[in-house]
């Protein structure tokens, strides 16, 4: 997170943002995000430990986050997002929802720069075909019907 918003903060874009940071209270660097969310040009809220992921997500225009679970949370919510890859074993799922649309793959956290963490950005606020696009596609990876489908599984099996 902290990597994240400094490199936000180097944009040209983050006086005209409205961010909402998330993190979880096992999180050892959350005096650090205070810090960093106070000193930003724009209006930078930090929330800690929250039950209510699902209403943030759907109250917020697009998401940067890394490409672990939390992605199927975006998916199911339809919200385009920009993946970041923290841990190796997020690189296929960063890789699979770019292929498909539903997200822009960053690559690696040491890799990306602020240049193109803007241009990403500003690809999807200034052409609203491919958010609508992020939109549809994320939505069609995690429709929120897989535990039906799983359950259909297990009974066609006991049904055999």
């Amino acid at each position: 997170l902290e990597e994240v918003i400094s490199l936000l903060s180097e944009t040209t874009l983050v006086d005209q943002l409205e961010l909402t940071i998330v993190a979880g209270g096992a999180n050892p660097h959350v005096v650090n995000l205070k810090i960093q969310c106070a000193e930003l040009p724009c209006e930078a809220k930090l929330i800690v430990n929250t039950n209510e992921m699902a209403l943030l997500i759907a109250n917020h225009d697009v998401a940067i986050g890394a490409a672990g679970s939390t992605s199927w949370e975006r998916c199911a919510l339809s919200l385009p997002s920009l993946t970041v890859v923290l841990a190796e074993n997020q690189k296929t799922i960063a890789k699979n929802l770019d292929l498909v649309g539903a997200s822009i793959n960053l690559g690696h956290i040491e890799d990306i720069t602020s240049s193109n963490l803007e241009r990403e950005l500003k690809s999807i606020y200034l052409d609203i075909e491919k958010y609508e696009s992020m939109m549809m596609k994320s939505e069609q990876v995690c429709d929120g019907l897989g535990v039906k489908r799983v359950l259909d599984k297990i009974l066609e099996t006991i049904e055999c």
